[in-house]
């Protein structure tokens, strides 16, 4: 079985991206088989699950493109460099 995650910004496009791996031997086996593709070229793959198999299961972040989203939530009113000639000294 196979498990894809997917969270889209229209912005800035893919944010989160996720996925576990099919793990059962037989369920990999009829899947080439029902694709009409040859088993041998995958045999090296077909033998893991066989022998011994954990849960592979990943997860990516943008981050850049996390950034680039978060950084137009900012109101630019408090932008954190000012204009020098808009400095003034206080006098106590």
């Amino acid at each position: 079985m196979y498990v894809y995650v997917f969270i889209f910004h229209f912005q800035v496009g893919e944010l989160i991206g996720g996925g576990q791996r099919e793990e059962r031997f037989d369920d990999l086996h009829n899947r080439i088989l029902e694709r009409g593709l040859p088993v041998e070229p995958y045999q090296s793959y077909l033998d893991l699950p066989r022998f011994e198999t954990v849960k592979h299961s990943d997860f990516g972040l943008g981050y850049e493109r996390m950034v680039m989203l978060a950084k137009d939530c900012i109101p630019k009113k408090y932008a954190r460099f000012v204009e020098p000639s808009t400095l003034y000294v206080i006098k106590s």
